[in-house]
């Protein structure tokens, strides 16, 4: 069965394979980056601290809540491409990792902030 692609969508698949070619090219230069947006998490730039820190990778903001869906499609692409990078680069996810450091440290501050009150 052939699929019929609208205009728009093709689009947004151009919109992916952007994404996509610019994260080789970053990863080229020894650029590691993430294409974030959306509502900042509390413990984001705790988050963003620890993978620029210990692995060099920037958590960059590209849009806040309201995203296009020509933007969104672009940061998959990048994304797909730039994580999977930095996973093979380091052998394990350090996103993860990352993501729960953050959430503990951030828990342990928030906790005393609330103890001294």
């Amino acid at each position: 069965m052939k699929m019929i692609l609208s205009k728009n969508h093709k689009k947004l698949e151009i919109g992916a394979l952007r994404g996509k070619a610019a994260a080789h090219l970053d990863i080229a230069r020894g650029r590691y980056r993430v294409l974030i947006f959306g509502l900042r998490r509390s413990w984001e730039p705790e988050y963003a601290r620890l993978l620029r820190d210990r692995y060099g990778v920037e958590l960059k903001p590209v849009a806040g809540c309201i995203v296009s869906q020509g933007l969104i499609w672009y940061v998959d692409g990048y994304d797909k491409v730039s994580t999977a990078a930095v996973i093979r680069k380091y052998g394990h996810d350090i996103f993860e990792e990352s993501e729960r450091g953050a959430r503990k440290t951030w828990g342990l501050r928030a906790g005393a902030k609330v103890t001294r009150d």
